[in-house]
């Protein structure tokens, strides 16, 4: 469950006060300022100084409201805006919340450059165990190893390939190095009539800054804190060096704020802050630190007969539910068939570009967008609807005509068949819970029911639900390994990676890891009727690449091994089991509220023209008496959620604080979407002394045909 740090009833009185002070008055919420934001945190003074001019004293008070809507509306865990716990299912619903118990650490970006810190420390180099580049693969026949290097413009990092030519004192080097070695014991290897001693560590030291080598301190997301991994390993050096000191007195402070009441910390932060300059770091605030707030309760149960509902929502959406096809991996299919038929061939051959058949080829998903036909002036002519959109446009049709919400059941849509074998072994259910009985069924999906709760795992309470899934997806996966993909992309994106270590194997692209390693180049990869086949020639078993995380492998940014992988675990499966407006949304602005009995399946929602809006606004002397009436013209709610991918802000559009913040946040955009909200509608099933919170619940679900 999740739910924001303040609750909605307290968000109404200080809406209704409008009084900045008494809110800045508030250690909590200046104590989550400074980690969120520590710019708008340093502005607090200059305004209430009376530094700031009229205008950014406007600019000033939107943001703190932005973000005071935002720590008592979004349950979406992050700092201590909102918080995360686990409860049981059981035969009521009680819920009686306790104390909060917080975990902070160093961000990842910042525990990133103390690991480079110390890997240039001379002290240091004779007692580091170095490893293999992940990403090192051999062309066989053109004596040349082809990798992956890091590298770092300020604190964000980025990937390039390079290559080295093969040698027989390379690959000596490389296969000694496999299970860790010593600076030391790697130049002995070496050593020859032809080689002397101070040779062969200069040869050893140019495949370290050329990264061929990688030390053991390293960056890792599997496992436990970084910090307490990093201290840890410079005790066992038993080499006195002042970082050790510095770095044992941050964890210590890091425990302090862990112990302190909410609020009662920001003096530990400077603090934090100075030993963090000692160490010689220069990087942004932001980049600092990184927490997680846990909301402990005396009691946290949900009536399994709501579970029941969920249920029976699942399997209705599982019937109006879609393959979305990954364009990217069919066209590697098609490819590698025209290219390689039937052979299994070294992964790392396959995804390369120079010497395979590469992946995510702009240039042919270029082609397929300019096949598509587009006709925006006559959006309907020649469009083709398939049934299942024959049938929503004829239910929408007739919702607008009434002006009700639409209801959809199981008659409607008896010709679409229930199916389970293409979803993943376990999936969660995103939901929010309301005193009346009726449910927000958000979605369904995922690769596992991990994913979206991984990142806390440092919580003893989470950590054994992360377990409990594991074991279910091990006894539905045929015998397969299912191998964690270990990576970190930018530095910063560590900080929702870290998760505990849930599988016996990784596959570590670029990244520390402790479990069995499943390393790049022991992955075959063949097509066989239709599917990718990944097998590792070492075990002679296929390989499933496993991703519990919530990151967004599929970005554009994310390095092409990464995608493929992540990817994979969902190829041939419907990794989202959601309602969907699909061709509909094409065409029409406005989407009633869509019900299945009494599971809302999805809010109602605007597309608004943000010119054709302006322009009519604008037409008067009024402003704010134009907005009402294009309000009401357009039959918008009062409390709407801005929304803009996972971002949504809420609105009182009968507050002028509210319209200030919607067109200042719309004004630079085309289109924006108002989707309905809830929260003030419909009571929250989550009181407590009277106090209403918004709520988020996951619930994990699994295939129960083993």
């Amino acid at each position: 469950m999740r739910i924001p740090l303040y609750s909605l009833s307290w968000l109404l009185d200080m809406m209704k006060k409008s009084d900045i002070d008494s809110l800045l008055a508030d250690k909590r919420i200046l104590e989550a300022l400074y980690l969120a934001s520590p710019s708008l945190y340093s502005e607090i003074s200059k305004f209430r100084q009376g530094f700031l001019n009229n205008k950014d004293q406007i600019r000033f008070k939107q943001s703190i409201w932005k973000y005071v809507k935002r720590m008592s509306t979004r349950c979406t865990p992050f700092g201590l805006f909102s918080s995360f716990s686990i409860g049981n299912v059981g035969a009521s619903t009680q819920i009686k919340m306790d104390s909060f118990k917080r975990k902070t650490r160093l961000d990842m970006t910042c525990t990133y450059v103390i690991s480079q810190i110390l890997e240039r420390n001379n002290c240091l180099k004779e007692s580091l165990l170095y490893y293999p580049n992940s990403t090192i693969f051999e062309l066989i026949g053109d004596n040349i190893l082809l990798y992956t290097e890091e590298i770092f413009l300020g604190a964000v990092k980025s990937h390039i390939k390079s290559s080295v030519d093969r040698s027989d004192a390379l690959m000596m080097i490389l296969n000694k190095a496999m299970h860790g070695q010593r600076r030391m014991d790697l130049a002995l290897s070496i050593v020859n009539d032809d080689i002397n001693l101070e040779e062969a560590l200069n040869f050893i030291d140019e495949l370290i800054d050329n990264q061929l080598l990688i030390s053991e301190l390293y960056p890792f997301v599997t496992g436990g804190d970084l910090l307490d991994y990093i201290i840890a390993k410079l005790k066992s050096y038993q080499v006195k060096i002042a970082e050790l000191d510095i770095l044992s007195r941050i964890k210590e402070k890091l425990n302090n704020i862990d112990k302190t009441k909410l609020g009662e910390t920001l003096n530990i932060y400077s603090e934090l802050e100075g030993l963090i300059k000692e160490l010689g770091i220069k990087i942004d605030r932001k980049y600092l630190f990184q927490c997680d707030l846990e909301r402990c309760y005396s009691k946290l149960s949900i009536d399994f007969k709501i579970v029941n509902q969920l249920y029976e929502a699942l399997r209705f959406v599982n019937r109006i539910s879609f393959y979305n096809p990954n364009v990217e991996i069919e066209d590697f299919v098609r490819r590698f068939k025209e290219r390689y038929d039937t052979a299994e061939i070294p992964l790392l051959e396959a995804l390369d570009d120079r010497i395979g058949i590469g992946y995510r080829s702009i240039p042919y998903l270029d082609s397929l967008i300019k096949q598509m036909p587009i006709n925006n002036k006559h959006p309907l002519k020649g469009m083709h609807w398939d049934k299942y959109e024959q049938i929503l446009n004829r239910k929408y049709l007739e919702a607008l005509k009434k002006g009700e919400n639409i209801i959809l059941d199981e008659f409607a849509f008896s010709e679409f068949e229930e199916k389970w074998d293409d979803i993943p072994a376990t999936i969660s259910v995103f939901c929010e819970l309301y005193q009346n009985g009726e449910i927000f069924f958000n979605s369904a999906g995922n690769s596992s029911a991990c994913n979206l709760i991984s990142r806390f795992g440092h919580s003893s309470n989470v950590e054994k639900y992360l377990v409990e899934i594991t074991q279910k997806e091990n006894l539905l996966s045929c015998n397969d390994i299912l191998a964690e993909v270990v990576h970190i992309p930018f530095s910063r994106t560590g900080n929702v990676l870290q998760r505990p270590k849930l599988r016996e194997y990784e596959i570590p692209y670029f990244c520390n890891s402790f479990a069995k390693k499943i390393i790049l180049s022991d992955l075959m990869v063949s097509i066989k009727g239709g599917k990718v086949i990944l097998r590792s020639k070492k075990l002679n078993r296929t390989v499933v690449p496993m991703l519990s995380t919530a990151h967004n492998y599929n970005s554009k940014d994310a390095l092409p091994i990464y995608n493929f992988l992540g990817s994979i675990g969902l190829y041939g499966k419907r990794g989202a089991l959601i309602f969907s407006w699909r061709g509909l949304y094409d065409i029409y602005n406005y989407f009633p509220r869509v019900q299945y009995k009494n599971v809302i399946l999805s809010l109602a929602e605007w597309r608004i023209n943000v010119n054709e809006m302006l322009s009519y606004i604008q037409k008067g002397t009024e402003l704010y008496t134009r907005f009402n009436e294009w309000i009401d013209m357009n039959k918008i709610p009062q409390y709407v959620e801005l929304c803009e991918g996972d971002n949504h802000l809420l609105l009182d559009l009968h507050s002028e604080l509210s319209i200030g913040i919607f067109l200042s946040e719309v004004k630079k955009r085309d289109v924006v979407v108002l989707r309905e909200s809830l929260r003030f509608q419909k009571q929250s099933i989550v009181i407590q002394d009277n106090e209403v919170y918004s709520n988020q619940f996951i619930f994990g679900f699994y295939r129960g045909n083993y």
